[in-house]
């Protein structure tokens, strides 16, 4: 029974302690990827924010071009 019993609490330990290790490794991911996500989104912002400038560039060198659309 003691043998049972020294064997369940090391299956126990082997087990929590391999949880804890890929708790460790999903955390390393999903601060991975924010970091990923926050450079992408930043890149789009800056990327919408050209393409802003550009038309408004475009209307102000052709300004009747635009305006016949509006």
């Amino acid at each position: 029974m003691e043998l049972y019993k020294r064997t369940l609490d090391g299956l126990m330990a082997f087990t929590l302690t391999q949880l804890e290790g890929a708790a460790v490794g999903v955390k390393e991911v999903e601060e991975k990827r924010s970091k990923e996500f926050a450079a992408a989104w930043k890149r789009l912002e800056e990327m919408q924010a050209n393409l802003h400038l550009r038309a408004a560039s475009w209307d102000a060198s052709c300004g009747r071009c635009l305006s016949a659309y509006k």
